[in-house]
């Protein structure tokens, strides 16, 4: 049975581990590869990255042996969309491979600055505020000060490397389709999503879900149906 690669990035203070209830919905015909990135679930000790783009290269020795084994998908939400991103163009430079499809999930396109202050430079209470507020990480790991010390300086640093991210154009552009996830009440502009179909001559579709920037979790079953569908796509 022909199967496709799906790898998944996390977005930032999470783990690979949030995509492990993705399991029983997603199509028998999907390999999930949920990619751990260091400082977080088994690679709590190694060291934070210091940009997106050390982040790529590290997941970057994670798949390649996955990548002459047949079709694969990317998936990033957030964070993880910037590692896909320049993943993406890893792949391409040093396999001459691309991803049939990617998903960009919660994340304006690579070439739309950040906006507002930067919130990895908050003090601690104002960040701890600022994370409750987007939701996404628990409240028990804001309100204890031993999940707090463990965790914060991996949300922050995670932080720092989308906030600090220097967009750079790509030689060679992409060919593959692209869907871009959103939440309906999440800060991000109409344009700032498009901007996504700069970066592959392939279709780009954005595709809205109910809720805010962690749509993703509230609306998993949602999403994974899109997910099924656009694969089922490839294997046909």
């Amino acid at each position: 049975m022909k199967k496709v690669n799906l790898f998944c990035f996390p977005y930032a203070g999470s783990s690979a581990m949030i995509y492990s209830k993705w399991k029983k919905d997603i199509h028998e015909q999907i390999n999930l590869v949920p990619v751990e990135l260091a400082g977080r679930g088994g690679r709590i000790e190694d060291e934070p990255y210091t940009s997106i783009r050390d982040a790529a290269n590290d997941a970057y020795h994670q798949i390649q042996s996955y990548l002459n084994q047949g079709p694969f998908t990317f998936f990033g939400h957030s964070m993880g969309s910037l590692v896909a991103y320049e993943l993406a163009h890893e792949v391409l430079e040093k396999k001459g491979l691309q991803p049939e499809h990617i998903f960009f999930s919660g994340r304006r396109a690579p070439q739309c600055p950040n906006q507002g202050l930067p919130k990895h430079l908050l003090p601690e209470t104002a960040f701890k505020k600022e994370l409750s507020l987007m939701g996404g990480t628990p409240s028990e790991v804001l309100e204890n000060k031993e999940l707090s010390d463990l965790f914060l300086p991996l949300i922050r640093n995670d932080y720092k490397i989308v906030e600090t991210y220097e967009y750079k154009k790509k030689v060679t552009d992409l060919k593959c389709d692209i869907s871009v996830f959103y939440g309906k009440t999440d800060e991000i502009s109409y344009s700032e999503l498009m901007g996504w179909e700069e970066h592959s001559s392939g279709r780009c579709e954005l595709i809205e879900f109910e809720g805010g920037h962690f749509f993703i979790n509230e609306q998993m079953k949602e999403l994974l149906r899109v997910v099924n569908n656009k694969i089922d796509l490839i294997l046909k």
